[in-house]
């Protein structure tokens, strides 16, 4: 039975695999390669209803004006996870079931066999570029294209995987986009992309999921005064391998400015908990620890400032600090903000002994 259903679908993946998005360039269609259908997979077909659909996806950015992909662009790589419900998701509810993995480098070849009676919810991960800046594991990617509690579940690439994994945590939401030649780094300046969509219902063949992609970095900008030597770091979490430096110099100034991106919320569930991606990115906050501190030129270091674990910034605005590095010192790397001047009155309260 399952062979036969199989058999009846084939040909509706030919009409899954439409172009979504134009090609960047300006060559006539002609010239352009036929795109590579994915053949559907053999194992896992018990979450799929006989009564399916094939539904294509559309990823959007809606930070650059750019088409964030074409056929051209095969260096780039997307992340797809799917979940499934037999209703429609309300805030709150964690009622659905992974059933869903994609790695693609074309956006224009994700096509996927969806039960029309059934309800589905999308994460999504792109990274520009993502084949030449994201470390190689194996066969594949590090994080966020990777799986470290089930790697036989990992999707070859340009190909669906229509099976519930052990644990998705790394795949596509936690990951932190570990960047070529520098393994662990929790904080780094990969470009990376993230969207969700909830509760689509497929009805008819050749829908169209648009995903709205939103660039996911922070920015950080440090001026320090009165510089002259040693270094000042911003460091996460206490850890070496995401350290960011800034060297004194000459002139007493120094400044350091990075465009920083960190992991997403590994809890995969708080992603539906918004009316919409937009929502969830403008909420979202890392519960990390993150100091900046002056390293004397004997490796002393000085604390200046700490978030405790509670991460302070927001997504794509770029936060700024300035001070004399001499002043933050002698301070402790605490500014003094006085709350009663000495000629206010002190209220009197009676003395018990």
């Amino acid at each position: 039975m399952i062979e036969k259903v199989i058999g009846c679908f084939k040909g509706l993946f030919l009409l899954g695999a439409l172009v979504l998005i134009p090609a960047a360039c300006s060559q006539g269609a002609a010239d352009e390669p036929e795109p590579v259908v994915p053949e559907t997979p053999n194992e896992g077909n018990e979450v799929l209803d006989s009564d399916s659909v094939m539904v294509s996806l559309a990823p959007t950015s809606l930070e650059w004006e750019i088409s964030p992909m074409s056929r051209a662009s095969s260096d780039d790589l997307y992340a797809l996870i799917g979940y499934q419900s037999n209703d429609e998701l309300e805030i709150g509810d964690t009622e659905m079931t992974q059933v869903i993995l994609a790695l693609f480098d074309d956006p224009t070849l994700i096509s996927l066999k969806l039960a029309k009676n059934r309800y589905y919810h999308f994460v999504m991960t792109y990274v520009p570029n993502g084949k030449n800046v994201i470390e190689r594991r194996g066969d594949g990617w590090c994080e966020p294209f990777y799986l470290s509690w089930d790697e036989d579940a990992i999707p070859d690439l340009n190909t669906v995987v229509y099976k519930r994994a052990y644990n998705t945590v790394g795949f596509c939401d936690y990951g932190d986009a570990t960047p070529t030649g520098k393994k662990n780094s929790f904080v780094n300046e990969v470009l990376r992309y993230f969207g969700t969509y909830r509760n689509f219902k497929p009805e008819v063949n050749n829908q169209k999921i648009d995903i709205e992609l939103y660039r996911w970095q922070y920015g950080i900008k440090i001026t320090a005064s009165d510089f002259y030597e040693g270094r000042v770091v911003f460091r996460c979490d206490d850890n070496k391998s995401s350290t960011l430096e800034m060297y004194g110099n000459s002139n007493g100034i120094a400044t350091m400015e990075h465009y920083l991106q960190f992991p997403l919320n590994d809890n995969g569930d708080t992603k539906f908990d918004y009316n919409n991606p937009l929502e969830f990115a403008e909420s979202f906050r890392r519960r990390e620890k993150i100091d900046i501190l002056y390293i004397t030129p004997s490796n002393e270091e000085i604390l200046l400032w700490s978030s405790g674990y509670n991460f302070p910034f927001k997504r794509m605005k770029m936060h700024t600090l300035e001070f004399s590095l001499s002043d933050a010192i002698v301070n402790g790397g605490i500014s003094p903000d006085l709350m009663e001047a000495a000629t206010d009155p002190m209220e009197e309260v009676s003395w018990e002994f």
